[in-house]
């Protein structure tokens, strides 16, 4: 038991409003993808150790993945008819 519920992953009914934040959480995956390529791309991200950029993809990914997820069950998946 996980977050005092059965299951891995927090669903979205734990979501306040999952309407309005699902394109803040889009956002933060969006802007931690930017934020690597820039550290990719500048000397500045050489300050970084490697794994940095590594995570930062992951946590992003996974933002963006979420955030696509509910998008997808709130419209096209929903089972309102």
């Amino acid at each position: 038991m996980v977050f005092g519920r059965f299951g891995i992953v927090p669903s979205q009914t734990m979501w306040k409003n999952p309407q309005k934040t699902k394109w803040s959480v889009f956002l933060f995956g969006c802007l931690l993808l930017s934020i690597t390529k820039i550290l990719q791309i500048t000397s500045f991200g050489e300050t970084f150790p490697e794994p940095a950029g590594l995570l930062l993809t992951f946590i992003g990914c996974l933002a963006v993945l979420n955030a696509t997820y509910v998008h997808l069950t709130l419209g096209i998946l929903s089972e309102e008819e």
